[in-house]
């Protein structure tokens, strides 16, 4: 989720706590099973959607997974690197769940900057990352989000953290060799697309920053992030070669962690509907296919209490059975 928007370092996904949800050990047998599955559906670009319940009580929590493996094949779930290394916490979670509800995961997690700069010895965290993926091995494992957002911020932090990140990178494919490990742009910022709800101006020629896609070279692939509601009023305004310029900037493949459109506008300046929400999905198929992604995952399956415009971003309101959105995301195939 847009950092600049929400003034925050991670998605609001990273607060879920799953306090007395309880893994039968009926499940800690295979935990890498229906993963290692998913591992050899390359060849077709997975849909996913974004830990998301009604609630984080058992019924609803189960609910979810039940849900949202009608329309999509993985669960992404993004929070606190910390979380890798605590007992059952929501990434854990996630990965115990893979055989009842038969989906893949990709797990994505980031450091808050007070916790990068307080820390004299980062050791114990790549020696989770790595331990984490051993236990698990998860299919898909990112590693810093939107951290185009880290250079803007301080080009000196940017550079320590992707030195981590490819530390961490080189830790995990030891013990997980298999585990696809990718970090995360944020796309419009990386086009230099700044206008429209991000407050600023469209300029590629002077804001973009594809040149930092050289510092991801040495990971498996490259996901972004990616929300055109926030510069196009309409999706019918998203030029149709939007996500085909990546592919003048970088050879690797590509994924997209997170996308979605939202249902009600912020102002009546910038308004939006169901109806706009279920034409950026049914659009999506052809934006996307020139660059063959690995997986599209949208926010969220039902709304979460976030900052405005994501508050209304899920295919689903919480008293919601179905919606136009949500039966588009379903029939699409990407």
């Amino acid at each position: 989720m847009i950092k600049k928007l929400l003034l925050i370092g991670l998605p609001v996904l990273a607060v879920v706590v799953l306090i007395g949800f309880v893994i039968t050990d009926g499940r800690n047998g295979n935990k890498q099973g229906a993963d290692n599955t998913n591992n050899q559906q390359n060849q077709r670009t997975q849909k996913g959607i974004g830990l998301s319940p009604k609630s984080f009580n058992g019924a609803d929590f189960r609910q979810f997974f039940s849900k949202a493996s009608k329309g999509s094949s993985i669960i992404l779930w993004g929070g606190t690197w910390e979380s890798l290394g605590a007992e059952n916490s929501a990434p854990r979670v996630v990965l115990e769940l893979q055989e009842d509800y038969r989906h893949s995961s990709a797990i994505v997690v980031d450091v808050p900057s007070e916790t990068l700069a307080a820390q004299v010895d980062l050791r114990p965290l790549l020696e989770d990352a790595a331990a984490f993926a051993e236990e698990y091995k998860p299919a898909y494992m990112g590693l810093g989000n939107e951290v185009n957002f880290y250079y803007d911020f301080s080009p000196e932090e940017y550079e320590f953290r992707m030195q981590f990140y490819r530390d961490a990178y080189d830790m995990i494919k030891e013990v997980s060799p298999d585990t696809q490990v990718f970090t995360v742009f944020q796309l419009e910022s990386m086009k230099g697309m700044q206008g429209g709800l991000f407050g600023g101006e469209n300029n590629p020629t002077r804001l973009s920053q594809w040149d930092l896609l050289e510092d991801a070279e040495v990971f498996d692939f490259i996901a972004f992030t990616s929300y055109p509601g926030l510069v196009y009023k309409h999706p019918d305004d998203i030029p149709q070669d939007y996500f085909r310029d990546i592919l003048s900037h970088t050879d690797k493949p590509i994924a997209f962690s997170e996308t979605g459109w939202f249902r009600e506008g912020p102002d009546s300046e910038w308004e939006s509907s169901v109806e706009e929400q279920e034409r950026y999905i049914r659009k999506l198929p052809s934006l996307i296919s020139p660059t063959n992604p690995k997986f599209v995952t949208w926010l969220f399956l039902y709304d979460q209490e976030t900052r405005p415009p994501f508050t209304t971003m899920g295919l689903l309101a919480p008293e919601d059975e179905t919606s136009d959105a949500w039966e588009a995301w379903q029939l699409i195939r990407l």
